[in-house]
């Protein structure tokens, strides 16, 4: 059984290549590490997420921005910071809409109207147990537990039926 934690550190451009070579350098650090199954394809499912809106939101895919990537894992959690080089913004206005905001004809309207964004937010909200944002809302953190001892009590989040 593991004993030590793991620090994984990895800052780059945004570019496709770059950012499919590092999903796939965490995923195969997870198999390794995390033996729970579900808990990995929830971790990463959040670090997708997160990937995605600092590319697209962050960054606007620009090419010459850096994001830099940070996870720690212990044998009793794992935790990831995904930090951009946009303006950040407020995520608190994504994470407060009632769950019929992120039903899929919700979504089509709403981008119908040129309103687009949160539903990453929300999936990255309904995979972690703990995620937080920078005061600047240009970095996300968040955990998963991987012992039963130490994961709190999931709350029904926006997409909880």
């Amino acid at each position: 059984m593991r004993t030590q934690s793991q620090a994984l550190h990895l800052k780059f451009y945004t570019e496709p290549q770059y950012t499919h070579k590092i999903f796939d350098i965490i995923e195969e650090l997870l198999d390794i590490a995390v033996r729970d199954k579900e808990r990995r394809k929830e971790f990463m499912i959040a670090l997708g997420e997160a990937l995605d809106n600092a590319i697209t939101h962050g960054n606007k895919l620009d090419r010459n921005k850096v994001i830099d990537v940070d996870c720690q894992i212990s044998e009793e959690k794992i935790i990831c910071s995904v930090k951009d080089e946009g303006n950040g913004f407020d995520h608190r206005q994504f994470l407060t809409g009632p769950v019929s905001d992120f039903r899929p004809m919700s979504l089509i309207q709403q981008a119908a109207k040129g309103k687009l964004g949160g539903f990453g937010l929300s999936l990255i909200k309904k995979c972690a147990d703990e995620v937080s944002f920078s005061a600047a809302g240009d970095q996300v953190s968040f955990s998963i537990y991987l012992t039963t001892e130490h994961q709190p009590a999931k709350s029904k989040g926006p997409l909880a039926s």
